[in-house]
């Protein structure tokens, strides 16, 4: 797990897989955790926004 993120509305944990790039959403509420595949490594996850997009950066591009 690395760059773990909390988001307080949703009550969600952002984490990311760098080495397999995948963006990791966990609900401790349900036990849910899904993967979202992203097309290059990630290399940086910033903060949420005031509208709860999360800003990642990956190896050749953003998201």
């Amino acid at each position: 797990m690395e760059g773990p993120v909390w988001n307080s509305k949703t009550q969600e944990l952002y984490w990311v897989d760098i080495l397999n790039q995948e963006l990791h959403i966990f609900s401790p509420d349900t036990q849910e955790n899904r993967a979202l595949k992203v097309p290059s490594r990630i290399g940086n996850r910033g903060c949420l926004t005031a509208r709860d997009k999360l800003f990642v950066a990956l190896e050749r591009r953003y998201l």
